[in-house]
């Protein structure tokens, strides 16, 4: 069923049903009149199209099956993901452990994924052991230059 087979109000009341559960609230919310709302929620509940819409909202898959079984996970929809996690967490006011747990999921989506590396390798090349050693040995040399000098030159 879709958005188009219900009434405005049948729709208000599904979207009120779904985000808490209560018929009466939702049918009072919809725009039923508080003395008619329980009645109006037991007839809106036993329609065919206002259930099937419930329904519908109520099971959606899993974040874990969604990534899971996903291959269109990319760095684009990995920063989106994370956006809306923050913006989540700035309107809601997350606790400590929900914000933890959404940080951690979004450590490992991005690790399954790739988008994080553990370790960089630098090749700088097979000469840059040997330039170092030189580099090390002039400034020896001319530390003890300095000291020479300084020998001779007491001021």
């Amino acid at each position: 069923m879709s958005k188009a087979s219900l009434t405005l109000r049948q729709y208000k009341f599904v979207e009120s049903y779904v985000r808490h559960g209560n018929g009466q609230v939702a049918a009072n919310e919809a725009g039923y009149s508080r003395d008619r709302a329980r009645q109006a929620a037991d007839e809106l509940l036993k329609n065919p199209a206002v259930r099937a819409e419930i329904e519908k909202r109520q099971t959606k898959p899993s974040l874990a099956a969604v990534v899971k079984s996903s291959k269109d996970i990319t760095p684009e929809y990995f920063d989106g993901l994370i956006l809306r996690i923050l913006e989540g967490i700035e309107q809601h006011g997350l606790g400590n452990w929900q914000v933890t747990g959404l940080a951690k999921f979004v450590e490992m989506l991005g690790r399954r994924k790739g988008f994080f590396t553990e370790k960089v390798e630098v090749d700088l090349g097979e000469n840059i052991m040997q330039a170092l050693l030189e580099g090390r040995q002039r400034a020896r040399l001319e530390a003890k230059e300095v000291e020479k000098l300084d020998e001779r030159d007491p001021e």
